[in-house]
């Protein structure tokens, strides 16, 4: 296989630096890309090149070029490339009902036999990755952690039954992705940070969050966190919050801004490195990050975004003020609007925590 891989990629190489054919390879399987009126050519230059280098190949198996195709398993759809400069792109029928089967069947029983796995792992986590996204991340590690050789039943607990139903809905819904190839030529920039300050009340937090977005007044929240939250973080026995907390502010700007966000180029910027190591891969063991990654995988689902998160210092992050309570720090931004946010896990309204002289600074 791997002096295959080696061959393979040669003649993508070769079809690419000699014939500059737009073509792209993933093992036997080369989809090829081409503007519709050299379409035509573009294909006959990679079998032209494939006869004089004595390779055969499956004719019968050749699509003709056309704006809508199947592509391992997707269907890629470029009819509005030209028009609205929009790529979109979503899963084949029949290998989404085949994944459907074995997600029900897995919900519906509560337990698996880890042994009968790889052939449904492979489907799923092929899937997955064609798809992009985060929603399905935690039952995908969970079935990872379970392991794949054991003939025995495995009873899932109910996180991971909601890890799998969530990655159930994501295949039920099968709405195209869409990938914009113009007018968004500059990124959204989302900062989000979190505080805690122990109190004789008990832990006082708060989070911060602020989105620059196209030539628009930035848009800002501060907001404490409900004591609700607070409680059951503790009653797990988690003694400091603050990861938590800044993994929080990140639920809150995805569903405050999810309208905004939509299908747009993001980078988030976050201070802390225990938040991106559990927010950039999905997954967690821990019941209460859990609960936090499930809620963005549930917005994702819904309000698809195409988010780069990656760590900002602590002294440039702009959203470190508000969530400490002042907007005072960061008028160099200009224009500020305020937004008031909810909590979509324990839906409640949340108390703002910008004191009103910061406040009148805003529009």
């Amino acid at each position: 296989m791997h002096n295959f891989n080696r061959l393979a990629r040669l003649l993508w190489a070769i079809g690419v630096a000699e014939l500059m054919i737009p073509w792209v390879n993933y093992f036997d399987d080369y989809p090829m890309v081409s503007p519709g009126a050299i379409a035509t050519s573009t294909l006959s230059a990679a079998k032209s090149m494939l006869h004089l280098l004595g390779f055969k190949y499956a004719a019968h198996k050749l699509e003709q070029p056309k704006g809508k195709s199947e592509v391992l398993g997707v269907v890629v759809d470029c009819e509005d490339v030209l028009g609205a400069g929009v790529l979109r792109f979503s899963m084949k029928e029949n290998r989404r009902h085949e994944i459907l089967e074995c997600l029900e069947t897995i919900l519906h029983e509560k337990e698996l036999v880890p042994f009968n796995l790889p052939s449904v792992l492979g489907r799923v986590q092929f899937a997955d990755g064609q798809l992009a996204g985060r929603t399905g991340r935690l039952a995908m590690a969970d079935v990872r952690e379970i392991g794949l050789t054991s003939k025995s039943k495995v009873t899932l607990d109910d996180g991971t039954l909601e890890a799998f139903a969530m990655l159930k809905r994501r295949f039920e819904q099968n709405a195209p992705k869409s990938v914009r190839l113009k007018g968004d030529a500059t990124p959204v920039l989302l900062f989000t940070d979190g505080s805690v300050e122990p109190s004789a009340d008990g832990d006082k937090a708060m989070i911060g969050g602020v989105l620059i977005i196209d030539d628009f007044p930035c848009r800002v929240f501060g907001n404490h966190v409900p004591s609700d939250l607070l409680k059951r973080w503790h009653d797990a026995g988690k003694e400091h919050l603050i990861g938590r907390v800044e993994m929080y502010a990140i639920v809150i700007a995805r569903y405050l801004w999810k309208h905004l966000l939509q299908d747009r180029r993001v980078i988030l910027f976050v201070d802390n490195w225990g938040v991106l190591d559990c927010y950039i891969p999905g997954t967690s063991k821990e019941k209460t990050w859990r609960e936090l990654l499930l809620c963005i995988e549930e917005i994702d689902a819904k309000h698809h975004s195409h988010i780069w998160a990656t760590r900002v210092p602590s002294e440039s992050n702009v959203a470190d003020p508000p969530s400490r309570g002042l907007l005072s720090p960061i008028q160099f931004l200009g224009e500020l609007v305020v937004d008031e946010p909810c909590c979509p896990i324990v839906n409640v309204h949340l108390k703002s925590c910008l004191a009103e002289a910061d406040k009148g600074l805003a529009a």
